[in-house]
């Protein structure tokens, strides 16, 4: 696509980089419900979706009945242009099918291997003891111990007591010396998640079954799609080892393919996977871990990569933990394996955070690495897209669109370029409402905004889709050192190792630096350390940085040696790497280069106290060897680091984008970060203030050569930048940052740029300001009535006189009117779609209001369409109201009343001596939070109205605003000038106000938290509006 084509595609983008969200179908599936939400996906900006078994699902998964329903979607989408995801679970982790597959092939569950027994035995010494199997011995070890019982010889001096066991009982005698006698047992899997138990994803055979049960299935009815409607399948949280922490991953196939991969019997390294060898402890370890993530690699990642790309299908998804250094060794050996075998990157994007929050042991989850670990491994791999499984459990209902559009420029700029949001909910009806929130679909009240938020990150994902990546540095990926720490817990060298590596990717992208992981297998065959250019991406980078490190490949070594004798700098942290693994036992007699040696070429080492750079003590005859020794990062403040990382590398190399604060010292803003990516012959750089709270004036200074752009993501323009000066081979201009504002800035040649028109600049100068403040009073209505949730109720047991007493219960519950409303709608959510059973009619429930029975419940049209609702106008009195609500079974318990019923209406609350009283609406209101004059609980979208007389102007009329609470549409004279989702908060009004009398109409949208959560949030207009009239 060239630069003209991609103009079109930014101003108007296509399917293919919008939204695909994590559909949730979560209830009883029915065509005409399908269809409409699918329709109104793709009114609203979604190119696609993910169809997802979820919880609270009626339909059966993978039945007949499922499978007609999954054809009524797949041929809408097919109708309307838009791409279907298959998702390969019922709920998740992939890999059980909804655990028949571990039920009718238990053989095939996830089992690891770990000590139940051990014993300390003198020469001479006998030893009888019943062993402690688990579910299946896997070996019985003795190894020679010296007296602080560091395991000594291996791996050859491990001794096989196998045949010593018989009935259980080992009987065996110790020969000369001391010795550590270990039993390795075999235990399955326990119960996780929703199955009981889960699927061996390092076993061959296991996954072939799971592909059979659960692909083969969808390709029989829907193979006609594949490559076509149907984009790909979507595999989620894979992992070789959900085992507790002390377990090792166990396949039986593990001792042959170890002996055969590494050269010499697994139980010579089974004792070292747990305790101290000595010197050969990493080699072990590493050969262990090796072994396994291949077996994984190849049973799981593969295997379907293979069968989708046969039937012109994309394998994308996730795997467990890609984000947090411990848990991702643990469950994925090393991320890049299984990334090798997906058509895209993924990651998954959880919780309401940018910057990880770093303590003591790394942080809990790091929405930084997860990101650039599915980017980078897409880069080295050529792949197009990079995917996030974006939003889940962030802010819960509480979630805005600013927030939302705060998380996905932080992603876009570490990579991600296709967004499939977590979640649309089919149904939020009952305790739905409660899994993994936020829901973004037609139930959030700002969903009559999200087009405009669909349409911003469409482009943003058009621009960096097929892009390359112009990272500043190269970042070892610690894995190996990872193998070689754990035991198979956390240790204190592992957790230095995470501490380490958090602060270094952290500290690097405060410090202005982008970067790119890379594992040490393509270091080592892909990379060309004089050109510093990984040969199958063909990215370039200007310094690797090495994070802590106590294990790396001795080809690793190598690579990095040719880095510094091709004058290339290299940056360790944390002291330098002092143990080389080979890959094999082949290779262990080698001669290779000495750790003193590699020592001896780091000249420079940065001084904390001084923050500067200093000569170390070194025989290196080489004095302007660029290799700096960092000491300490996973002891440092995290500023600290981006300090340290700053000096180190601007010592030797400038990064491609600088920006300054005026009137800072710093080189770098750390809350600002950036990426650069090319398209054919335009650079584009993404400029991200991650700061929620602070605005900052910068000059921001782009290598690259051209005219700059302002590629504008909320309208779709393109616009010249006519500020700005070319010195140095770079572009230099100054640009002010409000909080979570972003700029996309694209560089080019000026024949190659579509016919332009300047950027607008609202003018700074206030001496050529009228401002206009506007009344503080507001003419207020609500788009849709007030609610009132009913949460207390007195509960009843029994039933009266000669009725059968089982299973009745009755709800009551009062509120009191100091005025009637003209209309009333009572939801009640939950018990009138509830069942018995998957085909039985819904529990007998009976709904009075003062006495009077309500039956004609109807599909709900205010929160969700299967939270029934009646029209009660007639019913309600002023002074004391009642809700009666019973149900009643004597085939089953009664039906339990979870969820507040919840009144609406043409109303207006005030506090009362228990919770709230109904009174008039209100009809006007003043600024500040609607929640405190009488609309606690609406979520929606509040209309204020006001006229105000404006000058005759011969320039620009700005709306300005401070952030409402939580979005705004601005209507002037009737005609919508615009919306304001986040910042800066402000539209351009010029051409739709005259001199005189103005319509002023600003409509405002909260979140859901308030009805849902019950929660009062600040809500509507929360400060003074002013229009802006510059001369």
């Amino acid at each position: 696509m060239d630069i003209f084509g991609l103009t079109r595609e930014f101003s108007s983008p296509s399917n293919t980089y919008r939204f695909a969200p994590f559909w949730f179908l979560n209830h009883e599936l029915e065509d005409e419900e399908l269809i409409w939400q699918i329709n109104e996906m793709h009114r609203n900006g979604v190119g696609g979706f993910i169809l997802h078994a979820r919880h609270g699902r009626i339909t059966p998964y993978l039945s007949d009945e499922w499978m007609d329903r999954m054809q009524t979607c797949i041929e809408e989408a097919d109708r309307l242009g838009m791409k279907v995801i298959l998702y390969d679970e019922d709920n998740w982790p992939s890999g059980a099918v909804g655990g028949e597959l571990i039920e009718q092939y238990p053989e095939y569950r996830m089992s690891g291997c770990r000590i139940s027994q051990e014993w300390i035995v003198s020469g001479g010494k006998k030893l009888e003891e019943r062993l402690e199997t688990l579910d299946e011995l896997i070996a019985v070890v003795a190894v020679p111990v010296d007296r602080r019982n560091v395991l000594e010889g291996l791996p050859h001096s491990a001794v096989p007591l196998m045949k010593f066991v018989e009935d259980g009982v080992l009987r065996w005698k110790a020969p000369a010396g001391r010795w550590c006698v270990i039993v390795f047992a075999r235990k399955w899997l326990a119960p996780i998640h929703f199955f009981n138990g889960y699927l061996d994803t390092m076993s061959k055979p296991a996954v072939a079954k799971f592909i059979e049960m659960t692909h083969e299935k969808y390709a029989q009815r829907f193979e006609k799609y594949f490559g076509g409607t149907i984009d790909g399948i979507f595999t989620d949280e894979p992992s070789m080892n959900y085992n507790d922490s002390e377990t090792m991953p166990w396949t039986p196939v593990m001792p042959s393919e170890f002996r055969w991969r590494k050269g010499y019997d697994l139980i010579g390294a089974l004792p070292a996977l747990y305790k101290d060898a000595g010197e050969i402890t990493p080699q072990l370890r590493c050969d262990f871990y090796d072994v396994a993530t291949a077996l994984y690699e190849e049973a799981y990642f593969k295997q379907i990569y293979e069968w989708c790309d046969a039937r012109r299908l994309k394998s994308i998804g996730h795997v467990l933990g890609e984000g947090e250094l411990l848990m991702s060794t643990r469950h994925q050996g090393d991320f890049f394996r299984g990334a090798r075998w997906m058509h895209y990157g993924g990651c998954d994007y959880l919780c309401e955070m940018t910057w990880p929050e770093i303590n003591e042991l790394g942080s809990p989850l790091n929405n930084l690495v997860g990101p650039k670990l599915a980017s980078s491994a897409a880069h080295m791999n050529r792949l197009p897209r990079v995917m996030s499984e974006a939003f889940g459990i962030a802010s819960g209902w509480k979630i805005d669109l600013r927030t939302l559009k705060w998380m996905t420029d932080w992603q876009v700029m570490l990579g991600v370029n296709y967004f499939q949001p977590h979640a649309f909910y089919y149904s939020i009806q009952g305790f739905r409402k409660w899994e993994c929130p936020p829901g973004e679909f037609y139930q959030s009240a700002f969903w009559q905004f999200y087009k405009n938020f669909a349409d911003y990150t469409a482009r943003l994902s058009a621009v960096f889709s097929h892009a390359e990546h112009l990272p500043d540095v190269a970042v070892v990926f610690p894995a190996r050192a990872m193998w070689a720490a754990m035991a198979p817990e956390r240790t204190p060298e592992a957790t230095r190792i995470v501490r380490s590596f958090e602060r270094v990717t952290a500290g690097l992208l405060r410090a202005g630096f982008d970067f790119e992981l890379i594992p040490e297998e393509s270091l080592n065959e892909e990379f060309d350390p004089m050109l510093m250019q990984h040969i199958g991406s063909m990215e370039n980078y200007k310094a690797v940085v090495v994070p802590c490190c106590g294990a790396l490949l001795r080809d690793t070594i190598s690579t990095l040696v040719g880095c510094v004798d091709s004058m290339n700098p290299v940056i360790v942290c944390d002291g330098i790497p002092n143990v080389f693994v080979a890959d094999s036992a082949m290779e262990w007699g080698e001669e290779y280069l000495e750790p003193n040696e590699f020592a001896e070429l780091f000249r420079l080492e940065y001084q904390w106290k001084t923050k500067s750079l200093k000569e170390r003590l070194c025989t290196s005859e080489e004095a302007d060897i660029p290799a700096v020794v960092i000491p300490d990062t996973a002891d440092r403040d995290l500023d600290d680091v981006a300090h340290a990382l700053s000096v180190a590398i601007s010592e030797f190399v400038d990064p491609f984008i600088a920006i300054k604060e005026k009137g800072s010292n710093l080189p770098y803003v750390p809350d600002i970060v950036h990426c650069l990516y090319r398209r054919g012959d335009v650079d584009f750089a993404l400029l991200v203030n991650t700061s929620r709270t602070k605005s900052y004036s910068t000059v921001v200074r782009i290598s690259s050569v051209g005219v700059p752009m302002i590629w504008d993501a909320m309208t779709g323009g393109v616009y010249q930048v006519s500020n700005y000066r070319y010195e140095n081979s770079f572009i230099e201009l100054e640009l002010d940052f409000q909080p979570t504002q972003t700029y996309l800035i694209g560089v080019g040649a000026e024949d190659l740029l579509p016919s332009l028109k300047p950027a607008d600049v609202i003018a700074t100068n206030k001496s050529k300001q009228k401002v206009i403040k506007l009344a503080n009073e507001w003419q207020f209505s609500t788009e849709k009535p007030n609610a009132l949730p009913i949460t207390e109720w007195k509960l009843a047991m029994g039933a009266k006189r000669d009725e059968w007493p089982y299973g009745l219960l009755c709800y009551t519950a009062e509120f009191e009117c100091a005025a009637v409303p003209k209309t009333a709608t009572l939801l009640v959510d939950g018990l009138l779609t509830e069942k018995l059973w998957r085909r039985s009619v819904p529990i007998h429930v009976e709904v009075e209001v003062n006495g009077v029975p309500v039956k004609d419940f109807k599909k709900g049209g205010y929160l969700d369409h299967l939270i029934k609702e009646a029209d009660v106008s007639g019913l309600l009195r002023t002074g004391a109201n009642r809700v009666t609500i019973r149900t009643r079974t004597s085939l089953a318990p009664a039906g339990t009343f979870t969820d507040p019923a919840i009144l609406v209406g043409d109303f207006a609350l005030e506090p009362a001596e228990s919770g709230f009283r109904i009174i008039e609406p209100k009809s006007s209101l003043c600024t500040g939070s609607w929640a405190e004059q009488g609309y606690p609980f609406y979520s929606g979208v509040g209309i204020y109205r006001q006229k105000v007389d404006l000058p005759a102007h011969g320039s620009r009329v700005i709306l300005r605003m401070g952030k409402p609470g939580d979005a705004a549409e601005i209507i002037v004279n009737g005609t919508s000038a615009g919306v304001m989702l986040w910042e800066p908060w402000e539209v351009d009004i010029t051409r739709l106000v005259r001199a005189g009398e103005n319509n002023i109409e600003i409509r405002v949208v909260n979140s859901m938290s308030n009805l849902i959560d019950m929660n009062p949030r600040p809500s509507g207009l929360l400060e003074n509006v002013e229009i802006v009239v510059c001369s």
